[in-house]
């Protein structure tokens, strides 16, 4: 489809039928960025402050919980005030999402997490913030020379359920996208991905980086010149892209590599601008880094918690969210600069995949997509080719017999020669970062490690 049919023929009349106006923020957001340093700041405060008035005056749950802190947010004066505010926690969202809901006159929307750490957030959104966080998603894109309605490439995970996939297919179409599914990576599959690609001609390609390097990896076995795509830009979110990876995907496509961090909550946190600087989101966001034990900032270079309070989401807050994720501070911006403020770094996320026993590599997201009810956490660890050891967390609704259809489901993906391993546990421990990781494999850790094209 061509993009401008795309852009303003499709993507366009759908969002204003769902009242969301993000050309309109597109506009506002750009003015936005133009503005000096200081000017940002003020913006964002002032921002700040009315989501906390307001939630205050119409969210039962945030006002018991900011009476029982004793904290009035009609006194909060500074960034030290705003720190006394009790952090959300993600078992919070997951437990009592329920009461969190402000009473909100404006249309909403149902949104869910993958359950990249195990356990799905269920949450809503109203059409405002999610107006803003595409708006803010297309004009950091535009930074890059991608716009609404660019051919794209996407390799990411598609529903297991019927349902789920159609509306993806539907999805993609609309949005001028194809897919390569990440969650089966084979030879075949990439090659003939690769000659959709072809006469698809997208501007840009969208992915996990492992998942972008395996791709690379079993078309340099045929000798493939993925150069001869002619992509714009290649967009890396949902990991941490590493050196290594990024000069892999750089010198196979031959052309510029941004990095995107984010979240399926709050939209876009952190992206790569063309000076090479991941720069914050702080149109649409609040974001301190915070030291893990003072919970107090941390000072340029050093690492830090991030902690987020998403500025436009009203019918459901998010105030001072804990994404699990932690980052190295940027220098600061002088008061007259129109930059936004940096971050070095993320540290402490990595989706890894699974290796086979056939030579193929599965993305550990397809266990998330296989969950049944009674299942609370899981964590998979692979040391092995030949097998994987997984860890599951249990309810009172948990029927032992349902790990017969999940492992049914597996094989369908991870072949018939890979030993499966359940194990019901009490408690899974959290990985040292304080997050709860899909897969620990010891294979991913030594072949992410080598800087070229062979496995």
């Amino acid at each position: 489809m061509l993009p401008w049919i795309t852009r303003n023929l499709v993507y366009l009349p759908i969002q204003a039928i769902r009242g969301e106006r993000v050309l309109e923020y597109m506009d506002d957001i750009k003015r936005f960025h133009e503005l000096p340093f200081s000017q940002k700041r003020e913006i964002q405060w002032q921002r700040l402050i009315r989501l906390l008035k307001y939630t205050y005056d119409n969210n039962k749950y945030y006002r018991n919980l900011f009476d029982d802190n004793g904290i009035d947010v009609w006194s909060i004066s500074s960034p030290e005030d705003f720190r006394r505010l009790p952090f959300l926690e993600k078992d919070t969202i997951r437990t009592r999402a329920s009461e969190m809901r402000s009473d909100y006159p404006g249309r909403v929307s149902a949104r869910k997490t993958s359950g990249s750490t195990g356990i799905p957030l269920h949450f809503v959104k109203d059409r405002d913030a999610t107006a803003n966080m595409d708006a803010l998603m297309y004009e950091v894109y535009g930074w890059h020379g991608i716009g609404i309605g660019d051919r794209q490439a996407r390799l990411w995970g598609v529903p297991l359920s019927r349902r789920g996939a159609i509306v993806t297919t539907i999805k993609d179409m609309l949005l001028n996208r194809i897919r390569l599914n990440a969650f089966m990576l084979t030879e075949e599959s990439c090659v003939d991905f690769y000659s959709r690609l072809k006469s698809f001609k997208p501007k840009f390609m969208y992915g996990l980086p492992s998942t972008i390097v395996a791709f690379i990896r079993h078309l340099a076995r045929r000798n493939i010149d993925l150069a001869s795509l002619n992509l714009q830009t290649v967009i890396s979110t949902g990991e941490i892209l590493s050196d290594s990876d990024r000069k892999i995907i750089a010198s196979a496509f031959g052309c510029s590599v941004a990095n995107e961090y984010g979240s399926t909550e709050n939209g876009i946190i952190a992206f790569e601008s063309p000076d090479g600087m991941m720069r914050q989101m702080m149109h649409n966001l609040y974001i301190e880094i915070l030291d893990p034990d003072s919970m107090t900032p941390v000072e340029p270079g050093e690492t830090g918690e991030i902690v987020i309070t998403e500025l436009n989401s009203y019918a459901m807050p998010f105030i001072r969210y804990r994404v699990g994720d932690r980052a190295v501070q940027g220098e600061p911006e002088p008061d007259n600069s129109r930059q936004l403020p940096s971050i070095q770094r993320i540290t402490g996320r990595m989706s890894e995949l699974i290796e086979t026993p056939e030579g193929n590599r599965v993305a550990a997201a397809i266990l998330d997509y296989t969950l049944v009810d009674g299942i609370r956490r899981f964590k998979a660890f692979q040391d092995n080719v030949d097998s994987i050891d997984v860890m599951i967390e249990t309810d009172n609704d948990f029927d032992e017999s349902s790990l017969d259809r999940i492992e049914t489901k597996w094989r369908e993906y991870l072949g018939d020669r890979i030993k499966i391993i359940f194990r019901i546990v009490d408690r899974i421990p959290p990985d040292p970062s304080g997050k709860l990781t899909v897969l620990e494999s010891s294979l991913n850790r030594s072949t992410h490690s080598q800087n070229n094209l062979r496995e």
